[in-house]
């Protein structure tokens, strides 16, 4: 199996859809990802990356684009209002982290000072959930920080999403 991850074009944030340069962007991805042999599209549920999907779902003749939730961009914030190292923010945590020397790929990150009072914590958890769901759907099943192949496939999907998703 193999999962290309893409992200959105250009966003208008406030709008949660495309700028004219973000619809330059998803046309260009298109082209671009028109011979990789795509045959299913799976997309966050904001705005921005479905617009994004679309284009390539267009060009690749694909009718039926798969929106998850569980892809849906992260926010951060403290869980009690008390403040927080970093303000939370998710890319300088693992900045952080990995400069310090301690791993992203702890089993125990959720009890890391870093994420235990953000918010941020329970959306990675329930995006690791998504995801699991969704590669056991192809025959993959995780053990701990691996899947293992139960069926495989030689498939080739497209997620669109956010950074870091």
């Amino acid at each position: 199996m193999r999962i290309i991850f893409v992200r959105h074009g250009h966003p208008d944030y406030r709008k949660d859809c495309l700028t004219e340069l973000g619809h330059l962007h998803a046309a260009a991805a298109s082209e671009r990802l028109a011979e990789e042999g795509i045959e299913q599209i799976f997309s966050s549920t904001h705005g921005r990356a479905l617009e994004t999907a679309e284009y390539t779902a267009n060009k690749l003749g694909i009718t039926d684009i798969v929106k998850c939730e569980f892809m849906r961009e992260v926010s951060w914030q403290s869980i009690d209002g008390t403040e927080i190292p970093f303000g939370g923010h998710p890319w300088k945590i693992t900045g952080h982290i990995v400069t310090s020397g301690d791993s992203l790929m702890n089993p125990k990150w959720k009890e890391n000072e870093l994420y235990c009072r953000n918010i941020l914590a329970d959306l990675v958890i329930k995006k690791e959930e998504g995801i699991d769901a969704l590669l056991a759907d192809f025959g993959y099943q995780r053990e701990g920080l691996y899947y293992r192949v139960q069926n495989h496939t030689d498939k080739t999907i497209a997620i669109f999403s956010h950074g870091g998703s």
